[in-house]
């Protein structure tokens, strides 16, 4: 199985390791598992909608099916649903831990770049809000200088907190080595 082979959805977070885990699965299953990792583990929507629709991944008896093996042979007389299938679980398993992995990252770096865009935009705002509070009405002025105020005590207290412990260590020291 190729990389060009992988449902659409898995190849965004395909490693060696799931490939080598999907290439025993049937088609069918590989599909399967890409739905379920997507609605299930992401979207966060119920398993029964796997099992309804015109996009269903199987029916619903086939992937919860007991199996039942022949005691004289030790074959299957009727082989499990998937749920009880270890390949078709380990490989579930293992796409389910990288799509969320990766969503993860997705989701911290979009928060670190909100977070630089406020930043890099404070003090254009701040210069707007400074604006206000001179120019506007009471209303507006009191409610431009509270945010301003906020922000520049916002920005005294990260200051203050930068302070090491090395540095109050050392004042401490300073300050008791001084005669009374």
């Amino acid at each position: 199985m190729s990389f060009e082979k992988l449902p659409e959805l898995i190849a965004g977070y395909a490693t060696y390791e799931l490939v080598e885990k999907l290439v025993l699965l049937s088609p069918q299953q590989r599909a399967a598992i890409s739905s379920i990792v997507q609605q299930v583990y992401v979207e966060n929507q119920p398993w029964s909608a796997l099992f309804r629709g015109a996009d269903k991944i199987c029916n619903e008896s086939n992937y919860y099916r007991r199996g039942a093996l022949d005691p004289a042979t030790g074959d299957w007389l009727r082989k499990p649903g998937w749920a009880h299938d270890k390949q078709f679980q380990d490989a579930l398993a293992e796409a389910a831990r990288l799509a969320l992995t990766v969503r993860a990252k997705e989701e911290l770096t979009a928060l670190q770049t909100a977070r630089r865009r406020a930043r890099l935009a404070a003090d254009s705002v701040i210069g707007s809000l400074v604006g206000v509070a001179t120019l506007g009405d009471d209303k507006l002025r009191a409610a431009a200088g509270k945010v301003v105020l906020d922000y520049a005590n916002a920005g005294a207290e990260a200051e203050a907190a930068e302070v090491t412990s090395d540095e109050q260590d050392w004042w401490k020291a300073a300050d008791d080595d001084q005669p009374s």
